[in-house]
């Protein structure tokens, strides 16, 4: 397979490009969910660190990189990623492997993966259609062979186990036995998704010009977690 890079993050920001590395930014964030997890929902690290390393995967639809000498404030845009990654995320556990989670914990992560973004606002199910259909599109625009190869070449690197990957693995339908049900613990993942996700994100930019990145801080300090 290719040797390539894919990004997370890659704003023009007038001449000062700014760049995050996807696959890297999978890692940091799968580790740092795991860390956030083992203090506050130890029964869920595992189901912690899977929901960080799948949760931008998709993001591997949106890797054209914008001319940055024609559009100085222009930035990749990854429109409805986290809904075709939770998707991706339940086909992944249904088809290939268990990932060593039981039932509960992989409802909270494909949850946490699909709502990351979304945090706990309530998103109707046509919603989800909707975003669905979008980025599905975008991938037939693409080459589903080719983008199903790149997914598979991070999956690859996150050390995952990788078969050959087909059209099945997008279905949309199989996700929905993961959204039955709920529990107090389910919503806790997905805290510290947004969490991890948004403090790896202001880490790699060494940026804290947001309110919430205070807030971050301070909540993983008490935590003992730098």
């Amino acid at each position: 397979m290719h040797n390539r890079k894919f990004y997370a993050r890659y704003d023009c920001n007038e001449g000062n490009i700014i760049e995050e590395d996807l696959i890297e930014h999978l890692k940091n964030t799968g580790e740092l969910a795991k860390q956030i997890a083992a203090k506050v929902l130890p029964t869920y690290v595992n189901a912690a660190r899977i929901a960080g390393d799948f949760h931008d995967l998709f993001k591997v639809v949106y890797q054209d990189l914008p001319d940055c000498s024609k559009n100085s404030k222009a930035k990749l845009s990854f429109r409805y990623h986290e809904i075709l990654s939770g998707v991706f995320l339940a086909n992944y556990y249904l088809k290939i492997d268990d990932l060593g989670l039981g039932e509960d914990e992989i409802k909270a992560s494909v949850r946490a993966v699909l709502l990351h973004h979304q945090g706990l606002r309530a998103i109707s199910y046509e919603d989800f259609i909707r975003g669905y259909s979008y980025i599905r599109k975008r991938i037939y625009s693409k080459g589903i062979s080719v983008v199903l190869q790149d997914v598979q070449y991070i999956l690859e690197k996150l050390n995952y186990k990788v078969s050959t990957l087909t059209e099945d693995f997008l279905k949309f339908e199989s996700i929905l036995k993961f959204l039955e049900g709920g529990k107090e613990e389910y919503r806790l993942l997905c805290g510290i998704l947004i969490l991890a996700d948004n403090y790896t994100v202001m880490k790699k930019l060494k940026t804290q010009n947001r309110l919430i990145d205070l807030e971050i801080l301070d909540f993983l300090e008490t935590l003992g977690i730098k």
